[in-house]
């Protein structure tokens, strides 16, 4: 009988180990990158990266006594880090697609960089109007003056200067407009240009209140959300090379003389 006891004790505490481990595991799991494929190393073909969005991009945190903002370490600072990447940021809080082109559009040299991250986070986004916006048109200029239309501005002004030049986009957990359809939008945009797309659809504050500096309802991130959304860039990157290894032969320069 007491044989039995210690087995049947043994058994429980063997199995409460092993949900332990479970529930650890999925823990762990829940934020992983939903594109993680390749081993990691091809994400290196990104070296000189321009990120363009809002608030969401020049780091506007709340939390403790920052009140909203823009902070050293948002996500574009750790992309530097992981990548050991040059990063710059060209972004404003508040601004839609339309609203950054008629900034930032003409004062940019798209040359100085081989790869643009493009995130428009949490203000006014592209719908799922390529159709009807951007299709019809041969020159840009004469897009539909929509957020879809100057997010499409916005990646034909890029390939003008720097036909090279690889542009990721990311995909949206918080709107103005409704966020189904601008993922849609997003995702028809990507797939016209062969665009790659990193998913952040799921990184909203009700749900992930550690990734928002303990906030439920600000869609604004601490640091420990900007790491997780730099950690998703470099594994989209990684994915898409890991696809074809062909698309790291970007952004390569000669050395200038006497280097």
């Amino acid at each position: 009988m007491e044989k039995k006891k210690t087995s049947a004790k043994t058994l429980l505490l063997a199995a409460l180990v092993l949900l332990g481990l479970l529930g650890a595991f999925l823990l762990g799991t829940r934020l992983a990158p939903r594109q993680a494929k390749g081993d990691g190393r091809l994400r290196y073909a990104a070296g000189r990266i321009l990120c363009i969005g809002d608030s969401l991009t020049t780091g506007a945190c709340f939390s403790g006594d920052l009140g909203g903002a823009n902070t050293e370490q948002r996500y574009a600072y750790y992309l530097g880090r992981m990548l050991d990447a040059e990063v710059s940021v060209a972004a404003e809080i508040g601004f839609s697609p339309s609203d950054w082109y008629e900034r930032f559009a003409d004062a940019l040299d798209y040359a100085d960089y081989d790869t643009v991250v493009v995130w428009f986070g949490t203000n006014s986004g592209p719908a799922d109007t390529l159709a009807e916006d951007v299709l019809p048109f041969a020159d840009p200029a004469d897009y539909a003056p929509t957020q879809t239309g100057y997010y499409c501005r916005i990646i034909e002004k890029i390939r003008a200067q720097n036909p090279d030049c690889l542009i990721l986009l990311l995909n949206v957990f918080a709107s103005k407009d409704e966020v189904e359809t601008v993922n849609r939008g997003i995702a028809a945009i990507a797939a016209h240009y062969g665009l790659p797309v990193a998913d952040m659809s799921d990184l909203g504050a009700p749900a992930h209140p550690e990734l928002h500096a303990g906030s439920e309802q600000n869609p604004h991130f601490g640091k420990t959300g900007n790491i997780v959304i730099a950690s998703r860039i470099c594994d989209a990157l990684d994915a898409w090379f890991a696809a074809d290894p062909a698309r790291c032969e970007y952004g390569v320069r000669p050395l200038q003389a006497g280097n």
